[in-house]
């Protein structure tokens, strides 16, 4: 909801201000121009006035303007703060697009200029969706307000009917047969039936979330088909986001609800860590590629503004921990005969051990149960002595 559109108009202002910066930081009139209609473009997306001249670092502190109403859309969930936020966005970014085509490219290497047209298409491409949704809202509104009108007249005609008949049911009361009374109870009976009956299609032309979050999208469109379990309205949760994972038969058993998980995002880097908890295996396999696997979900356990859906990442979780264990590295390990050897320095010679192994750590090590003491030394590597027989 828009927050696509932030981070586009942002990349246009950073795309704007290096050519700014690299060819157009003067004073001249064609500077003046394109610093003035920068400044418009930086008041209406982050809220900043006299920005025209401000360098990127600058500018990515910002937050106010359209992408502080994005992020007020994003915390009230109201339906008017979302179309005030789409529409302030949508006027932001064509303040960009003037600030943008301001630049002459003529001026611009063919690197800076190929950058330039593909900001401007991709501002363009995001308006033009910014103007389909805020039109789509505007036709759903005036949809839902006849639906509702329609459905509270005829509420109020069943009413009226139902008023009638039981007047009619008094008068017969006064002077009728049985027969004639238990005819107009059953029309009193019919009238109130088909009013109830109203009520509950007047209570459905409005749709409620199960959930507490933002709208980001409508699936649909007026006179659409839609079948049973088709998605029409894709809603973010205001919780924390989650992740969800297909992991192979293989490694499954040893994953348990609540098992701790470190998380990192390819757009961020390897060096920001993120925690997550294992909340949800799916009980049904799903075959991938030939291999049963089991779609388990993660939550994240904190917030953050640099998470966004749809991003990649990397998961590792903590099925198990010991801590004070004999560990050596997996590599080390040899296996022979359905047994797992390794070898050791022992009085300037190699020596062949059996050992029983437990956990295996991400880090490559393997703990040692049985077959060796600490302080021995353990050798990795050299397995053609083994081929040879050089131990004893």
């Amino acid at each position: 909801m828009g927050f696509e559109a932030v981070n586009v108009g942002e990349n246009a202002l950073y795309t704007l201000t290096d050519i700014q910066y690299a060819h157009f930081f003067s004073y001249d009139q064609e500077a003046n121009e394109i610093a003035n209609a920068k400044a418009v473009a930086v008041l209406a997306l982050l809220g900043r006035e006299n920005g025209g001249r401000l360098a990127n670092d600058y500018l990515k502190k910002l937050k106010g303007g359209a992408k502080e109403e994005i992020e007020k859309a994003k915390e009230s969930s109201s339906p008017q703060a979302i179309e005030i936020a789409l529409q302030k966005i949508k006027e932001a970014l064509e303040k960009i697009k003037v600030a943008l085509e301001k630049i002459p490219p003529s001026k611009l290497s063919s690197t800076e200029s190929a950058n330039l047209s593909s900001t401007k298409a991709e501002v363009l491409n995001e308006i033009t969706s910014l103007t389909s949704k805020i039109g789509a809202i505007e036709l759903q509104k005036a949809t839902n307000q006849k639906n509702i009108e329609t459905a509270r007249s005829q509420v109020k005609e069943a009413e009226n009917s139902l008023a009638l008949a039981e007047r009619e049911l008094a008068l017969k009361k006064a002077g009728a047969t049985e027969e004639e009374i238990e005819t107009q109870k059953a029309r009193v009976e019919s009238a109130k039936a088909n009013l109830e009956y109203l009520k509950t299609q007047l209570e459905k032309t409005e749709i409620f979330s199960p959930i507490s979050g933002i709208v980001s999208s409508v699936e649909i469109e007026e006179g659409e088909t839609v079948s049973a379990y088709q998605p029409v309205i894709i809603i973010l949760s205001k919780t924390n986001f989650k992740i969800e994972a297909n992991i192979p038969e293989t490694d499954i058993t040893k994953v348990k609800i609540g098992n701790q998980a470190k998380i990192t995002l390819d757009a961020l880097g390897e060096e920001v860590v993120f925690g997550a908890k294992v909340i949800k295996i799916d009980p049904a396999a799903k075959i991938i590629e030939g291999v049963p696997t089991y779609k388990t979900t993660l939550e994240f356990e904190r917030e953050s503004e640099e998470i966004k859906p749809g991003m990649t990442v990397n998961i590792t979780i903590l099925t198990a921990k010991k801590e004070n264990v004999l560990a050596i590295p997996w590599r080390a390990l040899i296996s022979k005969d359905n047994k797992k050897f390794v070898k050791v320095l022992k009085n300037g010679r190699l020596e062949l051990k059996e050992v029983e192994t437990g956990l295996r750590g991400s880090d490559g090590r393997v703990e040692i149960i049985k077959g060796l003491k600490e302080g021995e030394e353990v050798v990795v590597g050299q397995k053609e002595e083994i081929k040879r027989g050089l131990f004893h």
